[in-house]
This record gives C-alpha cells, structure tokens and sequence, in this order.
C-alpha cells in the first residue's frame, strides 16, 4: 500500500497476445487478508479444541482412578467385614478405612459440583461476619495431622493489622484456604507451611484482607506459574503420578477467590525451595445477610453422647431402599419409632392418616417430589416438623425448603449425630 503496508491477496494470471502479437499477463488480483486472518484464528481455535480435547482426555482418566482408588478401598474392606471371624481391632480398622475413603470421594465430587457451578455462574454466596483468625486456626486443626504424618511444621502468624473479622463468605474463605494449604502440605517434604494473615487498604479505600501461604516445598518451574490453576492440570504429567489429586484444587480455588472479589497468585516460587501463595479478599460490610433468614442451625459441635429418641414415631420418605434402611437404623438405636415411605405421595398420605412426631423428607423422588409433598402437608395443616434431606447443600435449596414449609434441612451424606440432635431439637427432647 502506499503507506508501506502489506496485505495478502490471491492472483490469477493468464498467457494472452495484444493485437500486435506480443505475449501479456492479464491477471486478476483479491484482497483476502480478512479470509486469511480469519484461517488464523480457525486455526487457532483448532489447536485449542485439540488441547482441550488432549486434557478432558488425562483429566477422565485421572479422575477415573482418583475415584476408583477410595471406591475400590471401600468395596473391598466391606466385603473383609463380612468374615464372622474377625477380630474387634480389625473390624474396628476396617470401618475407619471405609469411612476415610468415603470422605475423600465425598471431597473429589464436591470439587467437580463447586468446579461446574461457578463456570455456570450458579455459585451464589453468603455475605456474613467472617472471623479471619478463627478460619486459619481452623484451618491448621484441620491439616495439622496431615502434617505431622509427613513431620513438617504447620504455623500461623498474625499481623498486627489483621481484623478481628470481616463480611465475607466464610464458607467459600475456608474453602479456599483448605484447598491451598492442603495443596503446600502435600508437595512440601520437609521443613514447614506457614499460614500469614495481615490487612490493608486497596485503590477504593475497602478493607482487604490477604492470606499468605508460605511452603518449603518441591516449588514451581517459572514457565509453569500459571499452568497450574487450569482445570484438570498440574504443574507436569509426573506431579500427578508422584503425588497423586484431581488437578481441580487450584482451579477452583482461584475461581472461588475471584467470584469473592479478591484473587490468588503465585507471589514467588524457586524449585527445590518453595512457593509464596497470596490469596486476598475484600470487606463487604454492605452485603451482610441476617442469619435470621438462614434456616435454624444444627448442633453438630455438640461432643455430648446423641440423646434418646425414645417412643418418638418418625416417618422417613425416601425412594431409596438403602437410604431407609440406614436411617431407620439410625433411629432405632436412639428408641425410635420409625414407619417407612418409598415416594413423596406415599409419604404424603401416612402423614397425614398417622401420628408422627417428626417427619424426614427427601427432596428428589418419583410419583412427587419432596418440595410438592411438603407444600402439601402444610397447605393441609401439617403442623409436625418436617426436615428435608438433600443431596444439594446449596443455600438456594435449603431457602427453597424453607419457603415450601420445611422447618429445617440435613445435607447427605447423612451424618447420624446430626441427624439424632437435630430431632431432639425439633422436638424438644433434649
């Protein structure tokens, strides 16, 4: 062009003769720098899907076996608990297996549920007053047999300038952390994971909060820094073959961190010596939700033994056989009455023609659904408390149960000293 830029065009030339005989080129020329810088982004977008394609293909086959690990463990010490000739300690390990294994299934589902709600910008928080001391604290009681197990140190210092608490979702922060310092844990060897907590102001003048996690660990390569918070990735093939996970922690954690207004990074790194995480969050003191509107909290930190259910009649609707069978065993031990229902319209009729103290209610059933069936029983005057079980712990189920006439909500999997004191409040038996 004039102005000494270049673009591309296709030509076409052709041999031609004048009317003096003379060989001519007549050619025709288009301008395809559009189509061509378009055939680069195509291509671009090809290499992409093929990456993608490439990691959806190493992430199903290492969840596959992050998942059939705990479930092969499970499967396999319940059948060794049917031999009638063992021995107390060695049915007692054999429970603790399973139940070990269970959590850590629980953990990878909950990862890919979180994972797949905030990509869909279904996560919803709740803002309340959320005490930062108290959550790294919790957080080193959490991990601290993690770290004695691999015998590294496992501190929490607190700045001056940390505030007693912030509004937040302390439920998302905890989140988080755990997955950050669980990650330090896992690839530090030997020496220590400290968790720092200090305050500030940001650009606007709001209160933020950062949380510093420091590791002695394997560290991170500097090419690989961002790499590692992509979905179903980690910092090479080997670190999944040397110490196992999803690839999913990170991820999520730094899209938890930034759906609460905040982020995390790598502040620095050197292989072979350690990595510097900094995870900050703003104050929210705007946001803040009453706990009125929460539905009545459990009493799971209770170390009291489970109180009596004694002649307490309790009908359990769920579609599930096993989910009734365990449940009922549950309340029998504590002296309960227990009547079985396999949907919410069989459900719905007992309750009504029996005389129940309390009533358990799943939520996702055939014939009709658990929401219908509450909705229902109160808009016939069912008064008896009706707790619904879900398997979404999500606060725009529990609100939803509680708008239908649920008096309170239990998350599966069922945990049964939960579930026992939770009837006892509901029906002042404690």
């Amino acid at each position: 062009r004039k102005d000494r830029s270049t673009f591309d065009v296709n030509m076409w030339a052709r041999l031609a003769y004048d009317a003096n005989g003379r060989e001519i080129y007549p050619s025709t020329s288009i301008d395809v720098t559009e189509r061509k810088r378009t055939e680069e982004v195509l291509r671009a977008a090809k290499d992409s899907a093929e990456r993608a394609n490439h990691l959806k293909s190493a992430f199903l086959a290492n969840m596959s076996h992050e998942i059939r690990t705990p479930l092969g463990a499970m499967i396999g010490f319940a059948d060794l608990l049917r031999d009638p000739a063992l021995t107390a300690t060695d049915r007692s390990n054999y429970i603790d297996i399973l139940s070990r294994n269970g959590e850590q299934l629980a953990v990878i589902i909950n990862d890919i549920l979180d994972l797949s709600k905030v990509e869909a910008g279904h996560m919803t928080l709740e803002y309340f007053e959320t005490e930062v001391e108290q959550i790294a604290r919790d957080i080193i009681q959490l991990l601290s047999m993690k770290a004695k197990e691999k015998k590294i140190r496992l501190e929490y210092e607190r700045d001056e300038s940390t505030p007693k608490a912030i509004v937040s979702d302390p439920t998302r922060v905890r989140q988080v952390l755990l997955n950050v310092v669980g990650n330090a844990i896992k690839f530090t060897s030997v020496g220590e994971v400290r968790i720092r907590t200090s305050s500030r102001k940001d650009a606007s003048g709001r209160a933020v909060v950062d949380f510093t996690i420091i590791d002695t660990g394997i560290g991170i390569d500097p090419q690989q820094r961002e790499n590692i918070f992509e979905m179903f990735v980690q910092a090479d093939g080997s670190m999944t073959r040397r110490f196992g996970g999803t690839g999913l922690g990170l991820a999520l954690s730094r899209k938890l961190a930034r759906t609460l207004g905040g982020d995390l990074v790598v502040e620095s790194s050197e292989p072979g010596k350690g990595t510097t995480f900094h995870f900050w969050i703003p104050d929210y003191p705007e946001k803040r939700e009453a706990r009125a509107k929460e539905l009545p909290s459990n009493e799971t930190a209770t170390s009291a033994p489970p109180p009596s259910l004694e002649n307490l009649r309790i009908l359990i609707v769920d579609d599930a056989p096993d989910n009734r069978s365990l449940l009922s065993r549950y309340l029998m031990k504590q002296g309960a009455k227990v009547e079985l229902a396999e949907n919410g319209l069989v459900g719905f009729n007992k309750a009504l023609s029996g005389q129940f103290d309390l009533v358990l209610m799943d939520i996702q059933m055939p014939e009709m659904d658990g929401y219908t069936a509450t909705q229902k029983l109160r808009d016939q005057g069912y008064r008896k408390p009706i707790v619904a079980l879900t398997a979404h712990a999500m606060s725009e189920v529990r609100k939803k149960c509680l708008n239908v006439g649920c008096t309170d909500h239990l998350a599966k999997p069922i945990n049964a000293k939960e579930l026992v004191f939770t009837i006892a409040r509901l029906t002042k038996t404690t």
